[in-house]
């Protein structure tokens, strides 16, 4: 019994899934350009301080975009830690 508790929490410790993934077009042209932005949280709390931003308009800047065409974002979890990820593609 205590292995199969073991093995289950290890299988919930070590996977990853999507939780969330959602993406918006403009009419703007995809282009060249990919600006990312990143930013985790530990249950609620954001770690990094405010330092961490996943909004569009960082990725924008990330990228040195001024016309965004697309743009994703999404959010992965393990469990403890949840990522999320914007990542816009323009000119």
């Amino acid at each position: 019994m205590k292995k199969i508790i073991f093995v289950g929490l290890c299988a919930f410790l070590f996977s990853s899934c999507t939780i969330s993934y959602s993406f918006t077009a403009t009419n703007n042209p995809i282009g060249s350009k990919t600006g990312t932005s990143v930013q985790k949280f530990l249950g609620a709390i954001p770690l990094g301080g405010d330092k961490q931003d996943a909004g569009y308009q960082s990725a924008c800047k990330d990228g040195g975009i001024t016309k965004v065409g697309l743009a994703e974002t999404i959010v992965t979890t393990n469990g403890f830690v949840t990522k999320k990820t914007t990542t816009v593609y323009g000119e």
